[in-house]
């Protein structure tokens, strides 16, 4: 399968969404289609100020290692990656809103995976059949 642009907007957007639905929710949120393609959002402080007073909450993901969830100013100061090789780099988005909602609650992901590639952006694997599950 081929290299698809902004592929992941889909699957982004659903992840978005069900934080949203599940009152967690996104102030911004955006992607990079570079080599390696990326995204991030940024969880609405009003939500996060209760657990994190003071912090973005951002939560960054790529093709290549998944979600990570950061917090300090910038977000990036502590990051703890939301993962492993069962749920890879595409978690489902109820996935993201569990972890999330624990990391909330108890200042860390339930669930940190190494910080390590579960696969590189030119594997010839399946992955861009699992983004374009997102497409509708």
């Amino acid at each position: 399968m081929t290299f698809v642009p902004y592929a992941h907007e889909p699957y982004i957007q659903a992840v978005t969404k069900a934080l949203d639905a599940a009152g967690l929710t996104v102030a911004d949120w955006g992607g990079e289609d570079d080599e390696t393609r990326t995204a991030w959002i940024t969880l609405d402080p009003a939500v996060t100020s209760q657990h994190y007073p003071g912090y973005d909450i951002t939560l960054t993901w790529t093709e290549e290692r998944g979600w990570s969830f950061g917090w300090g100013e910038p977000a990036s100061d502590r990051i703890d990656w939301i993962g492993d090789l069962h749920t890879g780099v595409l978690p489902t988005p109820t996935t993201v809103v569990s972890v999330v909602r624990v990391a909330l609650e108890h200042q860390r992901p339930s669930v940190t995976g190494p910080w390590s590639r579960y696969r590189y952006c030119g594997d010839e694997d399946d992955f861009e059949q699992q983004l374009m599950a997102y497409h509708h």
